[in-house]
Order: structure tokens, then sequence, then C-alpha cells
């Protein structure tokens, strides 16, 4: 059941979109198809990274740490496969990363450049990071995920960056900022036109 999980995931994802996507504009679904592929390709490929790298560094921590007779080993079947699940399932999610970073970055919210000054945050929030999606308690496993999630981070900015070159950000803030500019004239021309109206009628009223 979790192989199937983690197999269905991206493809739900798909769903959805294709759910929501008659209701898109065409700007809209031309930007949603490339983020949902991408999400897919991220997520397969950390679950990927997770199951060749991690989960046999962690393994391997587990092993030794045993065999020099600090503890007990006690293999249960039920709580490795939850183990194994577990730091799948969550690195694939990290691996989301820089699709969360396009989609702020597309919206207008964040430039490339505010994400490149927060490098310091990142490093720290990475290493956190790691530090509870691998259990074991060697730098080396930490490491393992800590440098990936800057490089994501990196590759996110850089992204996004390329995305402002090519003048494909902010478009969503430009068209309420446009909307709103628009309703906002229509509200003082009208304003304006009722105040014409009633020094009409005043004058009218005086006169008579």
């Amino acid at each position: 059941m979790s192989s199937g999980l983690l197999l269905a995931a991206p493809v739900a994802v798909a769903q959805i979109a294709g759910f929501v996507n008659p209701g898109l504009t065409e700007s809209e679904r031309r930007m949603i198809t490339p983020v949902v592929i991408a999400s897919g390709c991220l997520f397969y490929a950390g679950v990927a990274f997770a199951f060749l790298i991690l989960a046999p560094a962690a393994l391997g921590f587990f092993v030794h740490y045993a065999a020099a007779g600090a503890v007990e080993s006690l293999w249960v079947t039920d709580l490795y496969f939850d183990f194994i699940f577990s730091l799948l399932l969550g690195t694939g999610l990290v691996f989301q990363l820089p699709v969360l970073q396009v989609a702020l970055g597309r919206t207008g919210l964040v430039t490339s450049g505010q994400m490149l000054q927060a490098w310091r945050h990142v490093v720290v929030a990475a290493t956190v990071m790691a530090a509870v999606l691998t259990p074991s308690t060697d730098a080396l496993t930490q490491a393992l995920l800590t440098v990936p999630i800057i490089g994501l981070y990196l590759g996110g900015v850089a992204t996004v960056r390329l995305l402002e070159r090519e003048g494909m950000v902010g478009r969503g803030r430009e068209k309420e900022t446009g909307w709103m500019n628009q309703i906002n004239g229509e509200g003082v021309e009208g304003d304006r036109r009722e105040m014409q109206w009633k020094d009409q009628m005043w004058s009218t009223t005086n006169r008579a």
C-alpha cells in the first residue's frame, strides 16, 4: 500500500489539475501544465534519491551503531516499512521546493533577489529539515539531504531569475492591479458625475 501511495501521489495531483483545468484561463493553463510535470518529476527524483542514497546510509548507521555494542537492534517489519515510507515521502515532498519558488515568483509575490538574500535562513531551515527527516544522528546522513535541499533552492532561484528576464513573472498581480485600478477609476468617475448632477439640481432649485 505504501508503494502504491508513493507511485500514485503525482498521478493524483495530475488528476486534480485536470479537473480544475476547464475553469482556468488560457494563461493559467499554460502555467499549470509545466508545473504539474515538473512536480511529478521532482517527486519521483526525491523518492529515488531517498531510496538509493538516504535509506542505505541511515540503515547502515543503525547497523554499525548496533554492531559496536552500544544498543541492541530489534528489527520489526512494520516499523521498517513505516520508516522507509516516511523517509521516501518526506524527501519527495521536500523536492517540491523549486515548484513552490516558481509559483511564488510567477505570481510576483517574491522576486529572485529576495530569495537569494534569504540564503542564510535557507541553510538553517535545510539543516533542521534534514535533521527531522533523517532519523539517524550522524552528520553524514543529515548532510546528504541538506546539500540537495540547498541545491534545489538555488535552482529555484535561478529558474525564477530566468522567468524574470523573459518577462513571465508578476502577471497575476499586474492583472489584479489593473482590474482594481479600473474599478477605482470607474468609482471616481461615478462620484464626479453624481456631484455634478447634485450641483445642477441645486442650481435649478435656487433659480426656481
